[in-house]
């Protein structure tokens, strides 16, 4: 009795793995058949086949049916669906790209175009959730986020939007918070079973619980859109004279990151990036004597983080 079961559970299970195999198979040839007949310029008879495949991606790779759905309906004149198209494959895979020796360079330009005009969106919108899984303390979620911003934003079609700057200055400062985060929770630590008939430990009595510090407030930022950005008031650079002849023609750029109060006083600085070493602690010193019209949030004054560009010029 317990053989036949067995032998009829075995017999059930064979049956769904073919028919997943087959489903599987029937899903390739349905591929290379509207391949076919995209390759024959039958554009209406792909579309059909390719769009009786969208709804059961699991058997065929979904970046592929919707690129070749896209060529369809590029071939047949509907350009806002064919973009569109390209911008579904690019939500949920944003590294994707065609084939060069297989797309027509017509086509390859059309999607290139869709994806300098949206991956600057797929960066914010990684930024935001990478920076939320942060928020809840959900580091490795965060880190690997934060990398995904960090990888778009080095991509060649990724633009230098507004604003991409202190997104990849943020990102990478989170991504290096995150990851010290991960590095510094403790392992488990790993129990043995005690031998039958050894005495059990004795649980030692919990410690009360050390009442709870509430989090700091963090400044806001540039990614927070609720929030009025500070004004500066005074942000005078402390004047620079080269030192040696090679500097006379020489130009240097640095990035500073602030921390502006309540009041608009600068709480702190971080130099992220240096302009010229004789130039740093210079400049560091001035930052902190800068004055803003503070960042505002529901009408009242907040604490904000603000990234600041210099461009260093020899005086005429």
């Amino acid at each position: 009795m317990t053989d036949s079961r067995m032998a009829r559970r075995f017999a059930i299970a064979l049956a769904f793995g073919l028919a997943v195999a087959a489903s599987a198979f029937a899903g390739q040839d349905a591929l290379a058949h509207a391949k076919d007949l995209y390759a024959s310029a039958a554009y209406d008879e792909a579309l059909a086949v390719l769009e009786r495949l969208q709804p059961n991606p699991s058997s065929t790779d979904p970046a592929e049916v919707g690129q070749y759905r896209a060529f369809c309906l590029l071939a047949l004149g509907r350009t806002d669906e064919g973009r569109r198209a390209f911008e579904v494959i690019l939500e949920s895979n944003p590294l994707f790209l065609p084939s060069e020796q297989q797309t027509p360079p017509r086509l390859l330009a059309v999607f290139r175009d869709v994806r300098r005009r949206v991956l600057p969106r797929i960066v914010r919108d990684s930024y935001t959730n990478a920076k939320s899984a942060f928020d809840r303390k959900e580091l490795e979620t965060a880190a690997t986020g934060f990398d995904r911003v960090l990888l778009l934003l080095n991509d060649p079609d990724s633009t230098d939007s507004e604003g991409s700057g202190d997104i990849r200055m943020l990102a990478t400062g989170f991504r290096d918070l995150s990851k010290l985060g991960l590095k510094a929770v403790p392992s488990a630590t790993t129990v043995a079973p005690s031998a039958p008939g050894a005495p059990s430990a004795v649980a030692a009595p919990k410690a009360e619980a050390p009442p709870e510090v509430p989090e700091p407030r963090r400044p806001y930022g540039p990614e927070d859109t609720s929030v009025t950005a500070p004004v500066a008031v005074s942000q005078t650079l402390p004047p620079w004279r080269y030192s040696k002849l090679a500097e006379a023609h020489r130009e240097y750029q640095g990035v500073l990151a602030l921390v502006i109060d309540e009041s608009g006083n600068v709480q702190s600085v971080a130099l992220l990036e240096g302009v010229q070493p004789e130039y740093n602690a210079i400049l560091v010193k001035a930052a902190r004597s800068w004055k803003f019209r503070p960042a505002v949030k529901d009408g009242l004054p907040v604490q904000y983080r603000k990234v600041v560009r210099v461009h260093l010029t020899p005086p005429s």
